[in-house]
C-alpha cells in the first residue's frame, strides 16, 4: 500500500498575511512555491479572478482552500478535478 504524499502547500495570492503561512506549518505541512505545490490556501476575499488565473497555470494543484463559506464568486473556477474546501469546513468536489 502506498503512503499518502506529503502535503506541499502554497499560500496565495502573493503578499498574503504571515498568519496563513504560519498556519500551514503549524498544521504539519510544508509551505512551497506554487509550482511545487499540491495544495493551495487562497486567503484573498476580493480576487476570485486571480485564483482562476493561478489555477489555470498550475494543474498540479489538487486541493484548494477558499477563504470563506460563500463560494459564489468562485463558482466559475470550481471543477471536479480538484478537491475544494471552504473556511467554514464544507467540501465541494
Amino acid at each position: 500500500m502506498n503512503s499518502p504524499r506529503p502535503a506541499r502547500i502554497a499560500v496565495g495570492p502573493l503578499g498574503s498575511p504571515r498568519w496563513a503561512f504560519d498556519a500551514v506549518v503549524a498544521g504539519g505541512c510544508e509551505v512551497v512555491d506554487i509550482a511545487d505545490a499540491n495544495g493551495l490556501i487562497w486567503v484573498d476575499y476580493q480576487q476570485s479572478g486571480a485564483l482562476g488565473e493561478v489555477l489555470s497555470k498550475h494543474p498540479n494543484i489538487e486541493w484548494v482552500q477558499l477563504p470563506y463559506a460563500g463560494i459564489e464568486d468562485y463558482l466559475p473556477y470550481i471543477s471536479d478535478d480538484r478537491l475544494w474546501t471552504s473556511a467554514k469546513g464544507g467540501v465541494y468536489s
